[in-house]
């Protein structure tokens, strides 16, 4: 495992904690387990709908043809399908990335999307080549992330998580401002509560449509002027009166 760092839109510097082969090949072998238990129920559901013949390719209809087809499009589904979906409803993680604490995320810091979860797992196809992911084995040995071709399709990365943190740890910057000499004397008035709201506003501020961002940008200017003895027109701009406000939080 390596740490990236990163610095981002809102000038804070993200550190993920990119995880390495055996971390995600362990990952891997867990959720290949419970794949493994619902081709397990496939196949058994074939056997007792009596279509033992289409498994000795044996179709002798379209009607044989037909199950034939749904049943390689549920193995697929089971097989590429399961990633996608867990994926997307987990938020980057999968039942095994999920035990290991471990999480899909952009390149950026921020939560993968749908479209990358699903290029990377349509990809996954060619990583798993020619047998055992031995492409994939070879992309993470030679891309600093650890990026298999998925990944680098995507623009994604792995990283570990502790069970009780946040994906990443940010280190905001300071900027000398008009108003920082007077908003340090009062900085003991923001609460680490206060902050941890702060800086989950500032890490997923770009990705909020812009009627909630300029919302929380107007809620949150009002509270912290208030805590800091400014008035809201001292503020400047939202967003660099609310990074600032963070580093000098952080550095106090």
């Amino acid at each position: 495992m390596n740490e990236y760092s990163l610095l981002s839109p809102e000038r804070v510097q993200l550190k993920l904690n990119i995880v390495g082969i055996g971390s995600r090949f362990a990952a891997c072998f867990i959720d290949s387990i419970f794949q493994s238990i619902l081709l397990v129920f496939l196949i058994a559901g074939a056997i007792s709908f009596h279509v033992s013949g289409l498994i000795r390719w044996e179709m002798q209809n379209f009607r044989d043809y037909l199950l034939l087809a749904i049943l390689l499009l549920l193995g697929f589904a089971i097989l590429y399908g399961y990633f996608i979906l867990f994926e997307t409803i987990w938020n980057g993680q999968t039942p095994g990335k999920r035990f290991l604490h471990l999480r899909v995320v952009g390149e950026n810091g921020s939560p993968v999307t749908f479209l990358a979860v699903l290029i990377r797992n349509l990809i996954r196809i060619f990583d798993a080549l020619p047998s055992g992911y031995a492409i994939g084995i070879v992309a993470m040995l030679l891309t600093k992330k650890n990026q298999r071709l998925g990944d680098l399709a995507a623009g994604t990365l792995v990283i570990r998580e502790s069970g009780e943190q946040a994906p990443v740890t940010m280190d905001f910057q300071v900027i000398d401002t008009p108003w920082s000499g007077a908003a340090r004397l009062r900085m003991h008035d923001i609460t680490e509560a206060d902050f941890a709201v702060l800086k989950k506003y500032l890490l997923c501020r770009d990705t909020m449509k812009r009627e909630s961002m300029l919302s929380m940008d107007e809620k949150l200017i009002l509270f912290f002027s208030q805590k800091l003895g400014l008035k809201p027109e001292e503020t400047g701009d939202p967003l660099e009166f609310l990074r600032q406000v963070a580093a000098l939080y952080q550095h106090r």
